[in-house]
Protein backbone atom coordinates (compact mmCIF):
# COMPACT_ATOMS: atom_id res chain seq x y z
CA UNK A 1 0.00 0.00 0.00
CA UNK A 2 2.70 2.39 1.17
CA UNK A 3 4.22 2.10 -2.61
CA UNK A 4 0.92 3.87 -4.14
CA UNK A 5 1.65 7.37 -2.00
CA UNK A 6 5.15 7.55 -4.53
CA UNK A 7 3.16 8.31 -7.45
CA UNK A 8 1.50 11.27 -8.80
CA UNK A 9 -2.01 9.07 -9.55
CA UNK A 10 -4.45 11.79 -9.37
CA UNK A 11 -7.38 11.80 -7.42
CA UNK A 12 -7.16 8.36 -5.52
CA UNK A 13 -9.78 6.06 -4.17
CA UNK A 14 -8.41 3.12 -1.96
CA UNK A 15 -10.34 0.09 -1.11
CA UNK A 16 -9.15 -3.16 0.63
CA UNK A 17 -9.99 -6.50 -1.23
CA UNK A 18 -12.28 -7.00 1.40
CA UNK A 19 -14.51 -4.04 1.69
CA UNK A 20 -18.03 -4.24 0.61
CA UNK A 21 -19.74 -1.30 -0.93
CA UNK A 22 -23.58 -0.85 -1.09
CA UNK A 23 -24.89 2.09 -2.91
CA UNK A 24 -22.67 4.93 -4.16
CA UNK A 25 -19.67 5.40 -3.68
CA UNK A 26 -19.54 9.26 -4.84
CA UNK A 27 -18.39 10.07 -1.34
CA UNK A 28 -15.28 8.53 -1.57
CA UNK A 29 -14.88 10.55 -5.13
CA UNK A 30 -15.70 13.48 -3.43
CA UNK A 31 -12.71 12.76 -0.74
CA UNK A 32 -10.30 12.23 -3.38
CA UNK A 33 -10.76 15.13 -5.29
CA UNK A 34 -11.06 17.53 -2.27
CA UNK A 35 -9.04 15.93 0.67
CA UNK A 36 -5.42 15.66 0.80
CA UNK A 37 -5.36 12.38 2.88
CA UNK A 38 -8.65 11.01 4.10
CA UNK A 39 -9.34 7.59 6.10
CA UNK A 40 -11.72 5.53 8.17
CA UNK A 41 -11.32 5.82 11.45
CA UNK A 42 -10.65 2.29 12.85
CA UNK A 43 -13.31 0.59 14.46
CA UNK A 44 -11.89 -1.25 17.29
CA UNK A 45 -9.11 1.86 18.46
CA UNK A 46 -11.59 4.78 17.40
CA UNK A 47 -9.21 7.19 17.40
CA UNK A 48 -6.99 5.53 15.39
CA UNK A 49 -7.00 5.13 11.34
CA UNK A 50 -7.31 2.20 9.38
CA UNK A 51 -6.27 1.89 5.92
CA UNK A 52 -8.91 -0.29 4.58
CA UNK A 53 -10.59 2.71 2.72
CA UNK A 54 -8.79 5.80 1.94
CA UNK A 55 -8.43 9.11 -0.87
CA UNK A 56 -5.70 11.69 -1.73
CA UNK A 57 -4.90 13.86 -3.96
CA UNK A 58 -1.64 13.59 -5.65
CA UNK A 59 1.52 12.03 -4.53
CA UNK A 60 1.96 11.67 -0.50
CA UNK A 61 5.79 10.68 -0.05
CA UNK A 62 5.98 12.11 3.01
CA UNK A 63 4.30 8.71 4.15
CA UNK A 64 5.70 6.77 1.14
CA UNK A 65 9.24 7.45 2.24
CA UNK A 66 11.29 7.79 5.44
CA UNK A 67 11.04 4.76 6.60
CA UNK A 68 13.28 2.44 8.26
CA UNK A 69 12.68 -1.04 7.49
CA UNK A 70 14.45 -2.24 10.65
CA UNK A 71 11.33 -0.39 12.04
CA UNK A 72 8.97 -2.90 10.47
CA UNK A 73 8.50 -5.45 13.28
CA UNK A 74 8.25 -2.58 16.21
CA UNK A 75 5.06 -1.61 13.84
CA UNK A 76 3.62 -4.70 13.59
CA UNK A 77 4.01 -5.48 17.13
CA UNK A 78 2.20 -2.41 18.36
CA UNK A 79 -1.69 -3.31 19.63
CA UNK A 80 -2.89 -0.34 18.70
CA UNK A 81 -1.24 1.14 15.75
CA UNK A 82 0.59 -1.68 13.80
CA UNK A 83 1.57 -2.06 10.01
CA UNK A 84 0.73 0.21 7.31
CA UNK A 85 -2.37 2.03 9.18
CA UNK A 86 0.13 2.89 11.95
CA UNK A 87 2.95 4.24 9.72
CA UNK A 88 0.24 6.18 8.25
CA UNK A 89 -1.19 7.97 11.12
CA UNK A 90 2.42 8.38 12.36
CA UNK A 91 3.16 10.29 9.27
CA UNK A 92 0.45 12.11 8.76
CA UNK A 93 -1.62 12.16 12.08
CA UNK A 94 -4.50 14.88 11.09
CA UNK A 95 -5.62 12.94 7.60
CA UNK A 96 -9.75 13.39 7.48
CA UNK A 97 -11.73 10.44 9.16
CA UNK A 98 -13.77 9.50 6.51
CA UNK A 99 -16.48 8.33 9.28
CA UNK A 100 -16.61 12.50 10.01
CA UNK A 101 -16.85 14.08 6.81
CA UNK A 102 -19.23 11.38 5.36
CA UNK A 103 -21.35 10.35 8.50
CA UNK A 104 -23.28 7.27 8.19
CA UNK A 105 -21.10 6.01 4.64
CA UNK A 106 -18.77 3.60 6.33
CA UNK A 107 -20.05 0.98 9.11
CA UNK A 108 -18.45 -2.64 9.99
CA UNK A 109 -20.39 -5.81 9.97
CA UNK A 110 -17.52 -7.09 12.55
CA UNK A 111 -18.99 -7.84 15.85
CA UNK A 112 -15.94 -5.92 18.55
CA UNK A 113 -13.70 -8.52 19.78
CA UNK A 114 -15.10 -8.35 23.60
CA UNK A 115 -18.36 -9.60 22.54
CA UNK A 116 -17.13 -12.83 20.90
CA UNK A 117 -16.75 -14.30 24.46
CA UNK A 118 -20.21 -13.74 25.56
CA UNK A 119 -21.26 -15.91 22.60
CA UNK A 120 -21.99 -19.54 22.79
CA UNK A 121 -19.56 -21.98 20.92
Amino acid sequence: KLALFRHDLGPVAYLDLDVTVKGSIGWLREAAACEPIAMMRNFRFGRHLASAVMAWTGPRREIAEGGDPSLIPQWRARPDRWGDQGWIEHRVPNAVRLQDRFAGEISSFRRPRTWASRCSA
